[in-house]
């Protein structure tokens, strides 16, 4: 069947306006997609549904007027409880094979053992990571199945890394109904950094912006995740009481500085820096304001594994479509592959310093506009 080519032509027109668009839009009205009764019933639970904006309207309307594609899209929503808990023990299996590697490494030369313990920290903060990415999901009841089951598993994880998940949950509805809006939290949190000011004329203007926003941008991350707005006093006492239950109940039992060293100083230290550059790469520097158009896949192995875990690298597919589980979203991204709307438009880089041969790297898209067909 040939593809019809007014739909790529209206989002060529949107990436045209897009690129002397402010980055926020303000007053934007709601444009849903109508969708399948069992859908729309999933968005609905979820409170999570997609919100449409133009380009991303005209690509979903492409995969609604397809039925096989539509069909194949659909066939993925199940979540696997199988699937999440094999996630979660992908990184907490991380942790420990990181402080087995310090640990093997304790009685070499000191250049080594201090190597193998940087090397190490960098491991555990990326498993921290891509722990916070399975609570986010959680808040999407897409990691395991079950409302109850992923509410359980939420707050645990959130718990042992002392987020609030139901503050969480709300924050980021917000962020997928308001997208780039006044009232997503994200956008709040790239504009207090100065970020929304990408991308840079060049490396030096770049490197400054990056330098001047972490300081920034630390300090509203430990807000937004540690002292959420909304969070009522009982709710933040038992969060911070479970907490220091769950802490001091390792140190008795492992000993104070293990768990220092190889939990505490990841997280508080290196875990940040993860997290900036990973939610630095999702959105900045590609103005506009709608979820094609404004959403970077990050692709690059090195990104999948370390810092966009369980499939966090296709964020563009997330926001597209959030009732998918993370298991199944590179297989919606290679399905949506075939339609030009998204071919050719979504944002998709394969490295984050560099990238193969015609293929582009993140830190590009921050020195210039995205380039658009």
């Amino acid at each position: 069947m040939r593809i019809p080519q007014a739909s790529t032509s209206r989002i060529a027109q949107h990436s045209s306006d897009c690129q002397t668009d402010s980055p926020r839009i303000q007053g934007r009205q709601s444009a849903g997609i109508p969708r399948p009764t069992a859908v729309v019933s999933a968005d609905a639970v979820h409170g999570l549904g997609p919100r449409s904006d133009r380009a991303a309207q005209v690509l979903r309307n492409a995969v609604t007027a397809r039925p096989a594609i539509w069909g194949e899209l659909r066939s993925l929503a199940p979540p696997s409880t199988a699937q999440g808990l094999l996630a979660i023990a992908r990184d907490l299996a991380l942790v420990v094979g990181a402080v087995l590697l310090s640990k093997i490494c304790a009685t070499c030369p000191a250049w080594l053992r201090d190597a193998a313990y940087v090397g190490s920290a960098f491991l555990i903060a990326s498993a921290q990571r891509g722990l916070e990415h399975l609570i986010h999901y959680a808040t999407h009841f897409t990691l395991v199945k079950g409302l109850k089951c992923n509410v359980f598993i939420g707050r645990t994880l959130s718990v042992v890394l002392g987020h609030a998940f139901e503050a969480e949950r709300s924050s980021h509805r917000d962020h997928h109904d308001d997208f780039w809006g006044p009232a997503d939290p994200d956008y709040r949190r790239l504009r207090e950094a100065g970020l929304d000011g990408l991308p840079a004329t060049d490396v030096s203007g770049l490197v400054s912006a990056l330098v001047v926003a972490i300081p920034k941008y630390m300090r509203s991350t430990v807000r937004y995740f540690f002292f959420p707005t909304g969070e009522t006093t009982a709710d933040r006492m038992i969060r911070v009481g479970c907490w220091l239950t769950l802490v001091g109940s390792a140190a008795a039992s492992l000993g104070g500085v293990p768990v220092l060293a190889y939990w505490f100083l990841p997280f508080l230290f290196v875990l940040p820096i993860i997290r900036f550059v990973g939610e630095t790469s999702e959105h900045s520097a590609l103005g506009c304001g709608d979820e094609l158009l404004t959403t970077r896949n990050n692709v690059g192995t090195l990104q999948l594994f370390f810092i966009h875990a369980h499939a966090d690298g296709f964020h563009a597919v997330h926001h597209l479509y959030p009732w998918l589980p993370p298991h199944n979203i590179t297989r919606a991204h290679q399905i949506l592959l075939r339609l030009p709307e998204y071919r050719d438009y979504a944002q998709t880089c394969h490295g984050l310093l560099s990238a193969p041969h015609g293929k582009r790297a993140t830190i590009y898209d921050m020195l210039r506009p995205a380039p658009r067909s």
